[in-house]
């Protein structure tokens, strides 16, 4: 199913289009395309279930610069196990998008993932073509540095009383210097780990280490001493 996606100008700034808005892009194409079938993310579908992202990759053919309009088109591209995966592609006349991402469906009743071969709703239809290659989850370990600290606050939180998975590459941005944000764009390849949920008013620290021509960040979770999420940047 195909879309028209208008960037917002307030996602702009001196650099371009911010790093964070890139996967803002991706998650607006699914949401238009799933609140057609009300399986919207970030609801409570009949009551008890909700879509959960725990990984998501992306890569541009270049950054944008300019406020510009991009035909978006995304599919249900499978499902392994517990993980459901969609596709992602996203043009305009001079730039290409494309990405994917793994979802779990939780059940809150239960307060577990839900496993059963049969959804409790009508399912998608299915296009098995895949963009990118794509990890459910990671588990390496880093050297880190400290680079800021801070906690969540009223407005990062979703209508389910989660910090919203879009917050986090925000939080990394707004931690950078200009040194780092302009390393950042030299990298075409996003990798997003939704690793443990924050809560408001957890405190959190950012971190990052360069390795393997690599560019990785993590958010630790100081009120919980858990990795919440990681973001690996990378050429391919």
């Amino acid at each position: 199913m195909k879309y028209k996606l208008e960037l917002n100008v307030n996602y702009f700034d001196k650099y371009g289009y911010k790093l964070f808005a890139y996967p803002i892009l991706l998650s607006q194409l699914s949401f238009d395309h799933l609140k057609d079938t009300d399986q919207s993310f970030g609801i409570l579908l009949q009551d008890r279930y909700a879509w959960v992202i725990i990984s998501m990759k992306l890569k541009f053919l270049k950054r944008i610069d300019l406020p510009t309009t991009f035909n978006g088109n995304t599919w249900y591209s499978g499902r392994r196990g517990p993980y459901f995966r969609r596709e992602y592609e996203i043009k305009s006349s001079d730039n290409l998008i494309v990405g994917a991402s793994y979802s779990i469906l939780f059940d809150f009743e239960t307060n577990s993932i839900y496993r059963k071969k049969e959804l409790p709703f009508i399912s998608l239809d299915v296009k098995n073509k895949h963009l990118i290659d794509l990890k459910s989850g990671i588990r390496d370990e880093f050297e880190l540095i400290e680079i800021a600290k801070d906690k969540v606050k009223n407005s990062h939180i979703d209508n389910l009383g989660h910090t919203n998975h879009l917050r986090y590459v925000e939080f990394i941005y707004d931690a950078l210097t200009d040194e780092l944000i302009n390393e950042a764009y030299t990298y075409n390849t996003m990798e997003l780990f939704f690793q443990k949920e924050m809560l408001l008013n957890h405190k959190y620290s950012v971190n990052y280490e360069k390795k393997d021509d690599k560019l990785i960040f993590q958010i630790i979770n100081l009120t919980t001493n858990e990795i919440s999420f990681t973001l690996i940047l990378s050429n391919e």
